[in-house]
């Protein structure tokens, strides 16, 4: 975390294409049929997923327009609205082609058109660039294929090595309504270890009663939201922050997979929705994206919510990747060492690595025991920096900062390591 908003700077025309990841929504997900072009100037194209677009993870025909910074346009979804349409109708596009509109972190909006279309729409005098969508996955993943416990026995309550590694638990005060966790991720199973506010929370993608599915059928999810606030219960395990409301913010569909502009519809909502002493959890990465960059550092300044991002499992520069190349005075982004605490650790071989910038800390972020889905076991081990990153986000629902203790070289360089700095009431 940079005490400066310095970015890595990218020299752009104002249409840009390169691999990135994605509001407020107004359709019910991401999904293959959504992400198609519908109108009669852009021919369909094979599933833009598997296609002949996937190499390079660009989706054909999809967009996101991103508006100059504006007052008129800030946190005023109608006026936003009314740009964008204009702007297909000027070009002789169908307003059911836009499928998000952004207004709390970028602003603009995401339309299947074609890149001719885009490119017109580019030299309109309040865009400030366009970037083509993209697909963005959970691949990757040092331990892609979980190891399920199932708790069979009687039950036992286990506080895991990587919540000891940053200085145990904190219970959560009921009286505290300013400490939720906004995990943008694959949803939260409905688990009796945590305390989901479903209510709260926000999905791309829609059950089969057209109502917003904000429930994980992936694990990935379940599993970030245990290691911040698995319940203390005597059963299961307990998190970081132990009790604390965890929040779906779902934008990954069961595979793992969504696209920049679902992302940053995710980043979005908890823009609008969040408040000071919230924190976002975003445990994946992408190649770079100005859009998916400019979402959280706008979201991350609207109303002092803290973003805590996992540098990546690529073994390689975290300032190569986005959101975590990114710096600014709520932004963390964290690599992962071993899962240990009563001997020295050591990095974890895969975690991307960046000092002095963008990696803040480094947590525990390999064989992490934590909940995972109800119909799969209810608990597993999973291993990246997607583990490490929501030890870092309990530790800031508890203590508003982190503190260090002690150092873990990586690759000659010096990383503190996160530790638990309790200074609420």
């Amino acid at each position: 975390m940079s005490a400066s908003n310095k970015k890595m700077s990218f020299h752009f025309l104002k249409t840009i294409g390169f691999i990135g990841i994605t509001g407020i929504c107004i359709m019910s997900g991401c999904t293959v049929a959504n992400l198609e072009p519908n109108d009669n100037l852009v021919p369909k194209t094979t599933n833009p997923l598997t296609g002949p677009g996937n190499a390079s993870r660009t989706i054909p025909n999809s967009y996101i327009i991103v508006f100059k910074e504006n007052v008129k346009y800030r946190n005023n979804l109608a006026n936003v609205k009314a740009k964008a349409v204009a702007l297909m109708k000027d070009n002789g596009q169908l307003e059911t082609n836009i499928y998000f509109y952004f207004g709390h972190s970028i602003l603009g909006f995401a339309a299947n058109i074609s890149k001719t279309i885009a490119d017109k729409i580019a030299t309109d005098s309040e865009v400030a660039y366009i970037e083509i969508d993209q697909v963005i996955t959970l691949e990757g993943s040092p331990s892609s294929e979980p190891i399920p416990v199932k708790n069979s026995t009687a039950p036992v309550e286990a506080i895991p090595p990587g919540i000891m590694s940053v200085g145990g638990y904190t219970e959560f005060n009921p009286k505290d309504t300013t400490h939720r966790a906004w995990v943008i991720d694959s949803g939260i199973d409905n688990h009796p270890d945590l305390n989901v506010n479903f209510k709260l929370g926000f999905s791309v993608f829609t059950d089969k009663f057209g109502q917003p599915d904000k429930l994980d059928y992936n694990g990935h999810g379940t599993h970030v939201a245990g290691i911040i606030g698995a319940t203390k219960n005597k059963d299961g395990v307990i998190g970081v922050a132990a009790g604390y409301p965890v929040i779906p913010v779902r934008v990954l569909d069961s595979t793992g997979r969504g696209c920049t502009s679902a992302v940053i519809a995710g980043i979005n909502y908890v823009a609008e929705k969040g408040v000071k002493g919230d924190v976002a959890n975003l445990s994946w990465s992408s190649d770079l994206s100005t859009a998916l960059d400019d979402a959280v550092l706008y979201a991350s300044k609207n109303k002092g919510v803290k973003f805590v991002i996992a540098a990546g499992n690529n073994r390689d520069d975290a300032n190569l990747y986005s959101p975590g190349h990114i710096n600014g005075p709520n932004i963390y982004t964290i690599a992962a060492h071993d899962n240990v605490y009563t001997k020295p650790a050591f990095a974890a071989s895969f975690s991307n690595f960046g000092r002095p910038e963008p990696i803040d800390y480094i947590a525990p972020g390999m064989s992490i025991y934590s909940t995972y889905l109800v119909s799969k076991g209810s608990y597993a081990y999973l291993s990246g920096t997607s583990m490490a990153a929501p030890h870092v986000t309990g530790l800031l629902l508890v203590g508003d900062q982190v503190d260090t203790k002690g150092e873990i070289v990586y690759l000659l360089v010096s990383y503190p390591r996160a530790y638990k700095r309790n200074t609420l009431p």
